[in-house]
C-alpha cells in the first residue's frame, strides 16, 4: 500500500466519523424539538457488503 492510499483510507475514515458526530450532535441538540425526526448515519464498507 503506498503512503497515498494510506492518506485517503485515513481521510475517508474520518470524514465518517465527523459525519456520524454531525449527526449525533442534530439529534442531541433537536431532541425536544416538536416533530424532529432523528438522524441515522450508515456506513458501508465496499467488498464487505456494501454498495461498491
Amino acid at each position: 500500500m503506498s503512503i497515498f492510499n494510506a492518506l485517503t483510507t485515513a481521510t475517508t475514515g474520518l470524514t465518517a466519523q465527523s459525519n456520524a458526530f454531525t449527526s449525533l450532535s442534530n439529534n442531541i441538540a433537536n431532541s425536544q424539538t416538536t416533530g424532529y425526526k432523528a438522524q441515522n448515519t450508515t456506513c458501508l464498507v465496499p467488498g464487505f457488503g456494501g454498495l461498491g
